[in-house]
């Protein structure tokens, strides 16, 4: 995909999410909203990035060096809310950078529990 659409399309996410996040508000889902905002706002700062970078890849690299900063293990017992936004900050950031260069390693992996 071309990094005019990959713009585009980030920035119609993100109108998404803001959408989503009002939803959640008025069902009384603060949580929900809260990584609705994180997905929108990572979206949106990706959409500025890519479309002001003269080279595709760098974007990308300094996307990858985001999710790397971010990088969550587990989501604890104490602090989750806040973990787990920056968790889904990390996963926004790592899947906009692949999109731009899918070879780029995985930083966040889904976390799963048994």
């Amino acid at each position: 995909m071309d990094s005019a659409s990959l713009v585009r399309q980030w920035l119609r996410y993100a109108i998404a999410n803001q959408g989503l996040a009002e939803y959640r508000v008025k069902a009384g889902d603060f949580f929900g909203a809260k990584l609705a905002l994180a997905r929108g706002e990572v979206r949106r700062a990706a959409a500025a990035l890519l479309r002001s970078a003269q080279d595709p890849q760098e974007a990308a690299q300094v996307m990858h060096d985001e999710a790397r900063k971010h990088w969550q293990r587990d989501l604890p017992l104490i602090g989750f809310d806040e973990c787990a936004v920056l968790y889904t900050r990390t996963r926004t950031w790592q899947d906009c950078a692949r999109a731009i260069d899918p070879s780029l390693p995985v930083v966040q992996p889904l976390l799963e529990w048994d």
